[in-house]
């Protein structure tokens, strides 16, 4: 038998070419020998991890003739923009009504229409209320002594920390213009070349009571704080006198201001003017506020010193 490949001629009754290995005869019984032995071979690797599992793996169908239909956007959109078109004056008046509806809503809010328009600054205590302060202060002083009006040696250096509380009292049921009294309840301080904090007494000259006359317009049109230095001190950040008008956000305003300070035996008289600025509308603890900022030109003066610093 020659073989159709190679043409090498091999016995007859050959299964297979003996030169080239191509085979020469397919016998039917053969072939369904090997199909049967695979099937079951197939059949007992499927079946040992279901019996070893105890339970049945079911049959998986493979489905790979799915056939997922592509998006044509280009008639989407140009169906969108047809439509669109055709409804191009309910899609507009819809779009002003929305638009109208947030300017509204943005325009009637209490935050933006004083960032818009401001509101007039007053002072306003109710009769019976009582508003309390906390207030804190640092102060950095430095001591030389004085050689033909020159500043010559430096003679001492501290810095001191105070904190207090100061509350307003109105008086009982009185219209009209209203005098306050600011009184302090109690002040701490701390300095450096001491070592522990201590309390002013509430009877210290220092703590006198102040006054300050608020007219029917909510300014101040009187602050007299006598010789209480410390009360004096915080009584033109506690009431300051307000511009007239609205005041809208940037606006910047003078007030004169004056005080005494002590420090030791020493007293200095300060005289100068306070430049206030309104920084923004804001909200405190829920409730609208106004945020300021200020800069003090203010020249000193001796008022009082000790019996040694005397001129002659």
């Amino acid at each position: 038998m020659n073989c159709p490949k190679c043409k090498y001629a091999n016995p007859s009754n050959q299964a297979y070419c003996l030169l080239c290995y191509e085979v020469l005869m397919h016998s039917a019984s053969k072939a369904f020998l090997h199909a049967e032995r695979r099937r079951r071979r197939e059949e007992q690797a499927e079946a040992a991890p279901a019996a070893e599992s105890g339970f049945s793996t079911p049959p998986i169908h493979v489905i790979d003739d799915i056939h997922i239909p592509g998006v044509h956007w280009g008639r989407v959109m140009k169906r969108l923009w047809v439509a669109a078109h055709r409804q191009r004056v309910g899609i507009s008046l819809g779009m002003a009504s929305v638009l109208l509806i947030i300017g509204i809503v943005l325009y009637l809010s209490p935050d933006n229409h004083l960032r818009l328009y401001g509101c007039r600054l007053e002072n306003r205590v109710a009769s019976g209320d009582t508003p309390l302060y906390l207030i804190g202060s640092d102060t950095v002083f430095k001591i030389w002594s004085e050689k033909h009006g020159s500043v010559d040696t430096p003679l001492d250096e501290d810095k001191r920390e105070e904190t207090g509380t100061i509350v307003m009292e109105p008086p009982a049921g009185k219209t009209g213009p209203a005098a306050l009294t600011i009184r302090s309840r109690e002040w701490m301080i701390s300095q450096e070349s001491q070592q522990d904090a201590h309390l002013v007494p509430a009877t210290h000259p220092s703590l006198a009571s102040g006054r300050a006359v608020i007219d029917d317009e909510g300014r101040v049109t009187q602050r007299r704080s006598q010789s209480s230095t410390r009360v004096g001190r915080v009584m033109p950040f506690l009431l300051p006198q307000w511009p007239e008008g609205m005041s809208r956000r940037g606006r910047r305003w003078d007030e004169p201001v004056e005080w005494v300070e002590q420090f030791g035996d020493w007293k200095i008289y300060w005289k100068g003017q306070l430049h206030w600025t309104l920084l923004d509308y804001t909200k405190c603890f829920g409730d609208p506020c106004v945020e300021l900022s200020y800069s003090a030109d203010l020249i000193p003066h001796l008022w009082e010193a000790p019996d040694w610093a005397q001129k002659g």
